[in-house]
């Protein structure tokens, strides 16, 4: 009888620790799977913030390369701006500038303008202060009795050089400056001096 005590216990023995150790392996390789899940979800999470950061890696170059692209463009297109402008000043800024200081030119000038308006209204002349009395006179000798008539000459402290010519009755003025000659001459220019510098 003692004898089938110790054969049963070994029995239950060797059944539990059989048992035993079949859920001890199948709980390691549970785990083993788990871990081998977390693992590629891991990786696959890894890849993907690797994917995003090359792609905006990327993305950024682009648009720096873009911004910088631009940036040159600008700058250079800003450069040949200056430079067509310095050429121009260069060229004709001393030459009208004399002209201008030349009364004889400036007499003719007012001439031609006010001679432009005959029989369109009366106008009023503005020329720099303290030289009214001379354009007047000259204005009166050089064009008839009818149209200088119609002519008024005044002075202003505002105007250096040149004069402006005012319709009567209107709202604005033309104003003829050494300014405004350069400005007006320049940008007949700049196209030939942006053909001759840049051969555009």
């Amino acid at each position: 009888m003692e004898n089938k005590i110790q054969k049963l216990t070994e029995q239950l023995f060797n059944d539990g620790v059989a048992k035993g150790k079949e859920q001890s392996e199948q709980l390691v390789l549970d785990a083993k799977q788990q871990a081998a899940g977390i693992l590629a979800k891991a990786k696959a999470e890894a890849e993907a913030i690797l994917a995003k950061a090359n792609s905006d890696a990327v993305e950024l170059t682009d648009r720096s390369l873009s911004n910088v692209k631009r940036s040159a463009k600008e700058t250079i297109t800003d450069v040949q701006s200056q430079l067509q402008r310095a050429v121009v000043a260069k060229a004709i800024s001393p030459d009208v500038k004399s002209a201008f200081a030349d009364d004889s030119f400036v007499k003719e000038l007012i001439l031609a303008a006010v001679s432009a308006w005959s029989g369109s209204g009366a106008i009023t002349v503005t020329v720099a202060n303290g030289s009214e009395a001379k354009i007047g006179e000259f204005i009166k000798a050089k064009v008839d009795a009818a149209l200088a008539s119609s002519i008024s000459v005044e002075g202003s402290i505002e105007l250096k050089e040149g004069f402006t010519i005012t319709p009567e009755g209107e709202g604005y003025y033309i104003k003829f400056t050494a300014e405004d000659f350069e400005l007006l001459i320049s940008q007949y220019m700049r196209a030939n001096v942006a053909q001759i510098v840049f051969g555009e």
